[in-house]
């Protein structure tokens, strides 16, 4: 049996999950400062949001082996519904992960096929699209322990793959 250890909300939860939580959380900082610098140096919105909807990911990751749950599905949407239930199982600090954050994730997830293998590339995300990525990365970010960045305070997906599609937008071009 793995060695077990206590989460910050009192449940146990495998070595494993809490190691898998601080690499996924780490990562998910870093794409997350990166979708800033890359949102306050001017590159395309399609870019900010990609990078930003990776971030998105691996919050979301990490809140799953915060909570102990082995994700049984790599998009989004799944992702959210499995750290909501693993989070609201827990009753964690804060009353849970709300479903009004789950449906704005399937939300986003759906409108630009992230994730999909049959994706269209008929929708370009814009910098409205952008900012509501980095957003859902704050309040996301906001369930995990630890530092986070702040998306208001002005500072500045991908399935294991390269990450949501750029919609024609390469950071050379841009």
């Amino acid at each position: 049996m793995p060695p077990r250890t206590r989460t910050t909300h009192g449940s146990e939860v495998p070595e494993a999950f809490r190691e898998a939580f601080g690499r996924d959380h780490q990562d998910a900082l870093g794409y997350h400062g990166n979708a800033l610098t890359l949102r306050s140096e001017g590159s395309c919105a399609s870019v900010v949001f990609n990078v930003a909807s990776i971030a998105l990911e691996r919050y979301l990751l990490a809140l799953c082996a915060l909570h102990g749950v082995e994700p049984r599905e790599c998009t989004l949407g799944s992702l959210a519904r499995e750290a909501a239930d693993g989070a609201n199982s827990r009753r964690a600090r804060g009353g849970g992960f709300p479903e009004s954050l789950v449906r704005a994730v399937q939300e986003l997830e759906s409108a630009f096929d992230i994730c999909s293998l049959e994706s269209s590339g008929d929708t370009e995300p814009g910098p409205p699209d952008a900012e509501r990525a980095l957003a859902l990365c704050d309040l996301v970010a906001g369930f995990c322990p630890g530092p986070g960045l702040g998306h208001g305070s002005g500072r500045g997906g991908g399935c294991g793959g390269p990450g949501p599609r750029s919609g024609g937008c390469e950071v050379a071009q841009c």
